[in-house]
């Protein structure tokens, strides 16, 4: 059977603390420098690879494999989007992006959690709610607009329930699967310590469902950024989606793809966000996590 990163750092740990006094040392210089090591390749190939992946598409661009007029070449591109920053405008539209998506993303998330968990843990809820949440989440996010248009006009607010509805049921979703995907041995262990309710809930149930929870995040990241994009299209003054359109009406590809670079980058870097914020609240599904503990108990021992 193939093992997980988690089992292998269980493993890993294992073999250093059965290692007599005097070789625990040495073993474990070994496999903090195996996982440095690892650290260092994973940085450099998530790196090369964008690096890869531009220099081909200028590549294309200066031997006509795409038509400049566009596609624009990168150099153009970051030429472009050096001008839109001096001017001031690229940062109004980045700024007004980020914080429709932000204010959006949190309610969706904080409510997304709070459904899952209480549809997670109670049959009747579930029961009761999840033939229209799924009904609810049929529904093209971008058709909702139009009727939030009527209810509350143009401006930020119509923008910001978008990625609210964009974020809240994947989310939801993932959570739930969380809580009802615990093993119930894990809970009786619980309840027979002596754990019962709100203790229950926060020592057993709330911590076996978070990385369920921060894979429903990841996922609702992503949406979140095509929502609010798409969004902007029709319905902003300002943003990244309004300044991505009017370049496309304008026939002007370069502050184009500006507003598609800066998207990406802004995507990439919400979702490292999440993503360290997981390693951070759940530090047991980091892969050096257990290895690292044991070099620092060894270390203690050795002082």
């Amino acid at each position: 059977m193939k093992s997980t990163p988690a089992t292998s750092d269980s493993v890993r740990s294992n073999v250093i603390e059965r290692q007599p006094s005097e070789g625990r040392q040495n073993v474990a210089s070994r496999l903090l420098q195996r996982e440095i090591r690892r650290r260092r390749r994973d940085l450099i190939a998530g790196v090369i690879t964008p690096v890869v992946l531009l220099a081909a598409w200028q590549m294309a661009s200066q031997f006509g494999v795409l038509d400049v007029r566009l596609f624009s070449e990168p150099t153009r591109v970051l030429e472009q989007g050096w001008k839109m920053l001096s001017t001031g405008m690229l940062t109004g539209d980045s700024f007004a992006t980020i914080q429709r998506l932000v204010i959006g993303y949190v309610i969706g998330a904080v409510v997304g959690i709070a459904f899952g968990l209480v549809l997670g843990m109670s049959r009747l809820m579930r029961a009761a709610l999840n033939p229209t949440l799924a009904a609810l989440y049929a529904v093209p996010k971008i058709a909702v607009l139009p009727l939030l248009l009527l209810l509350f006009g143009l401006g930020d607010v119509p923008l910001v329930i978008m990625v609210f509805f964009a974020v809240v049921f994947p989310v939801y979703i993932s959570t739930e699967s969380g809580v009802r995907s615990l093993d119930t041995q894990l809970i009786e262990a619980g309840r027979s310590c002596g754990a019962t309710g709100i203790t229950l809930f926060l020592r057993v149930i709330l911590p076996g469902s978070l990385s369920q929870i921060f894979a429903g995040l990841k996922v609702a990241a992503g949406l979140g950024i095509v929502v609010i994009i798409a969004a902007e299209f029709v319905s902003a003054n300002n943003g990244l989606g309004q300044l991505i359109w009017t370049s496309w009406t304008l026939l002007q590809p370069d502050p184009m793809f500006v507003g598609i670079v800066l998207a990406a980058l802004i995507g990439a870097v919400f979702i490292q966000i999440i993503v360290t914020l997981e390693k951070i609240v759940i530090p047991w599904r980091s892969g050096a996590s257990g290895v690292t503990k044991s070099i620092r108990r060894v270390r203690h021992h050795e002082v």
